[in-house]
């Protein structure tokens, strides 16, 4: 009886991620920007708080291999800490993943991605983890560009304009 009562409660608890999630997704999207946060930290830590070796080595895998983050143990020195929740539970037939990254400092989420599987919540933990990879690396290409022609405007700006008449060569 206690073990059907905490996978009826394990069922809940996933289900009501499951359906948030979209929801805070959605409000980033609206804001179609990737937080600055999460485009200049530096260390990330994997805080499971439900899930599977598998699906913690899915997660520890995909960021190393990223190399955007220093995956640091304790999350009280990392920049960020991304909260994994993994559940498979055939009896009840739920099985997903959640990936929250959250601020470290000031507690501010900056980050969500949510997958239902079939059978492997590791496999959509590696999902997920590469949406946040290609938003992230989307929205630094953007920034990048926007700095490039922020610079190039400011190098246009500094140079002295041509009079007709004058001379631009100095002795």
């Amino acid at each position: 009886m206690h073990k059907s009562r905490y996978n009826l409660i394990m069922k809940v608890l996933l289900s009501i991620a499951m359906l948030l999630a979209p929801l805070a997704c959605a409000r980033a999207q609206e804001a179609s920007t990737v937080p600055p946060r999460l485009l200049s930290a530096k260390t990330a830590c994997i805080h499971m708080i439900h899930g599977t070796y598998k699906d913690m080595r899915a997660a520890r895998k995909e960021l190393k291999n990223w190399g955007h983050y220093k995956l640091v143990e304790e999350c009280s020195k990392a920049d960020l800490t991304v909260h994994v929740i993994a559940r498979y539970a055939p009896e009840v037939d739920a099985c997903g993943a959640v990936v929250q990254v959250q601020d470290t400092a000031d507690n501010a989420i900056l980050w969500t991605g949510n997958q239902k599987c079939k059978t492997r919540p590791d496999v959509v933990v590696s999902h997920i983890f590469r949406d946040l990879r290609k938003e992230v690396t989307k929205a630094e290409g953007k920034a990048t560009k926007a700095e490039e022609k922020k610079g190039n405007k400011t190098e246009a700006s500094a140079q002295p304009k041509k009079s007709q008449g004058q001379s631009q060569h100095h002795p």
